[in-house]
């Protein structure tokens, strides 16, 4: 498990699982926050050969008509690999949010080629994206809470976790 944490994001990566998990936890109100923290996960996705994704979304401040568009046209059809077999996305309690993200994902449908659900709560997302393997859910859950190692850069996370 490898964890690298910003001031406004969160990353676990669990190469076991393939499993990328990103959260939002800090002050993203202005694309000037949003779009360098989803450039992370462009970064990292291709290189890692991500095959689940885990996004939650509930601490994600409202998303801007500009940052609708940019995720659309820009991020998204990077993001889109042919390795990624499913994504838990979750949603807190934002309507707003709720419905730019469902529009966002049926306005990119040409790009999406996996299996996305929307969950509530982090449980339930990672029993979903790990086939409800109890075991496995119990051990990225732990992981996520009490990380080992924590990077703040991007580039040493990439080099501890690629192999040589």
């Amino acid at each position: 498990m490898i964890c690298y944490i910003q001031e406004c994001i969160r990353l676990h990566y669990d190469a076991e699982a393939q499993l990328l998990h990103y959260a939002w936890c800090g002050d993203l109100t202005s694309g000037k926050a949003l779009r360098p923290a989803l450039e992370v996960i462009a970064q990292l996705a291709p290189q890692l050969q991500i095959r689940q994704c885990l996004l939650d979304t509930r601490s994600l401040p409202p998303i801007s008509i500009e940052d609708q568009f940019w995720i659309l046209h820009s991020w998204l059809p990077r993001v889109c690999l042919p390795t990624i077999d499913c994504v838990a996305v979750i949603v807190g309690e934002r309507d707003y949010n709720l419905m730019v993200i469902e529009s966002i994902l049926r306005a990119g449908r040409r790009f999406i080629r996996f299996d996305v659900q929307l969950f509530s709560d982090l449980d339930a997302a990672f029993d979903w994206v790990v086939d409800g393997h109890e075991e496995a859910t119990g051990r990225l859950m732990a992981e996520w809470l009490n990380p080992t190692v924590v990077y703040k850069d991007v580039d040493e996370l990439l080099a501890k976790a690629l192999p040589l």
